[in-house]
């Protein structure tokens, strides 16, 4: 179930960059954050990994099955980097500063852990597309 979540998130966030980031760029970047390490690893952050890890390829193959098999997004390839959750709030929200403005990153998708969420939202003046579940931001 989290895993399909996770797919329809990232699916999500995907649809919303072809009209904004995708559109000028030859290069899409976006950082999944998920449990790579730790306990949830084996059952949710690794699966969830290798499923994004597909979906990528095959979008940026054009691979899809029509109308959605054209290569990347508006053209645009989309380049990934998972990035492990663990380590705590301070850890995350520097980690996500620095995806957003030192390394430039369009899209984050996540988080996973609902106790990083209300220090990452505090970060949300950034200039970048997250995508999650509704119900896990603070309001």
């Amino acid at each position: 179930m989290k895993q399909n979540m996770r797919m329809a998130m990232l699916a999500a966030g995907l649809v919303a960059l072809t009209s904004t980031a995708a559109s000028a760029r030859d290069t899409v970047r976006i950082a999944i954050p998920g449990f790579l390490t730790g306990g949830a690893a084996a059952s949710m952050g690794i699966p969830a990994q290798s499923g994004a890890e597909i979906i990528v390829d095959a979008i940026n193959n054009g691979t899809l099955p029509a109308p959605y098999n054209s290569k990347g997004l508006a053209g645009a390839r989309i380049e990934v980097e998972f990035i492990d959750e663990a380590g705590g709030n301070n850890k995350q929200v520097a980690e996500f500063r620095n995806l957003v403005q030192k390394r430039g990153f369009d899209v984050v998708v996540g988080y996973v852990s609902s106790g990083t969420c209300q220090p990452i939202h505090s970060s949300r003046s950034l200039a970048v597309v997250i995508v999650g579940r509704r119900d896990s931001w603070p309001s």
